[in-house]
C-alpha cells in the first residue's frame, strides 16, 4: 500500500491502482476551488481509498462515506468502477467529496439525507460536465440513468416524492437516489443552476441546518420565492416559513 498526497487530499492504494488514485487526486484538486466558491467552506486533510463492496452492490454502489455526529470519515470508492467508461469513476469520487463539503456547511445528513444525496449527485455530475476536460462521457451517462429512473418514479408515484423526507442513513433503497436528484436538479433548473445553490450556501454560512422547514426557508431566500410551494407540488409535506 502506498499513500499519495496532493493539496488537501491523500489517497491510500495498492501500487497497481496508483494511476487511478493519482487521477482522482488530480480531479479533486482541479475542481476544489470551484467547490469552495460554491459551498463557501474549505476542507482539510481529506483521505480516500478504494474498497471492494458486497457482491449485491458490486455494480451499483459507487462509494460511501461514514458519518458520526462528531465527524465525517474517509472517502471510499468502489474499485470496480475503474473498469467503467471515463467519467463514471470520477462522478462517484466527487459524489463522496461533495458529502464532505455539505457536512462542513452544517447540513445534517441524519435529518436531511435526501438533500445530501440529491446534491451529491447533482453537483458531482455538473462538476464533471462544466469544469473538467471533455471526453468524460460517463458523467452524461450517469445523468441520463438518473433522469430515466426519476421519470419512472415520477410516473409510478403520480409525482409524489414525499417519501424522501423519511429517508435515513443505513437505508439502501437505491430508487431514493434518482428521486433526490430529480428534486435538487429540478430546483436548480427553476431557480438558477449552480449560482442558485451558491446563494443558498452563502445564506447558511455558520449555521446548523437540521430541519426541513429551515432548509426550505433558506432555499426560498436564495430563490427570492417560495420553494416550499414548488416542493409541495411534488407532495413534500413541508412548512412554508418564507
Amino acid at each position: 500500500v502506498i499513500t499519495l498526497t496532493q493539496g488537501n487530499f491523500a489517497f491510500n492504494a495498492v501500487k497497481r491502482y496508483e494511476g487511478y488514485a493519482s487521477d482522482i487526486l488530480d480531479l479533486f484538486n482541479r475542481v476544489y476551488d470551484n467547490l469552495v466558491n460554491l459551498f463557501n467552506v474549505t476542507l482539510e486533510n481529506v483521505n480516500a481509498q478504494f474498497y471492494i463492496p458486497d457482491f449485491n452492490y458490486f455494480l451499483s454502489e459507487g462509494g460511501y462515506v461514514l458519518f458520526t455526529p462528531e465527524e465525517i470519515g474517509a472517502i471510499h470508492i468502489n474499485v470496480a468502477f475503474t473498469r467503467y467508461i471515463k467519467g463514471v469513476l470520477e462522478v462517484s469520487a466527487l459524489h463522496e467529496l461533495v458529502h464532505h463539503f455539505l457536512w462542513k456547511t452544517g447540513i445534517s445528513p441524519y435529518d436531511l439525507l435526501w438533500f445530501h444525496e440529491g446534491m451529491a449527485d447533482y453537483i458531482s455530475i455538473e462538476s464533471i460536465m462544466q469544469w473538467y476536460p471533455p471526453g468524460y462521457k460517463g458523467a452524461s451517462y450517469e445523468k441520463d440513468v438518473l433522469e430515466e429512473n426519476a421519470a419512472q418514479i415520477n410516473k409510478s408515484t403520480g409525482g409524489n416524492f414525499n417519501f424522501l423526507l423519511q429517508w435515513k442513513t443505513g437505508n439502501p433503497e437505491y430508487y431514493y437516489y434518482p428521486a433526490a436528484y430529480y428534486v435538487t436538479s429540478g430546483l436548480a433548473e427553476k431557480y438558477g443552476g449552480l449560482e442558485y445553490y451558491t446563494r443558498f450556501f452563502e445564506l447558511i454560512k455558520g449555521k446548523k441546518v437540521r430541519d426541513n422547514a429551515i432548509l426550505v426557508y433558506h432555499l426560498s431566500l436564495a430563490a427570492n420565492a417560495s420553494v416550499a410551494q414548488t416542493l409541495q407540488g411534488w407532495r413534500f409535506n413541508v412548512a412554508d416559513l418564507y
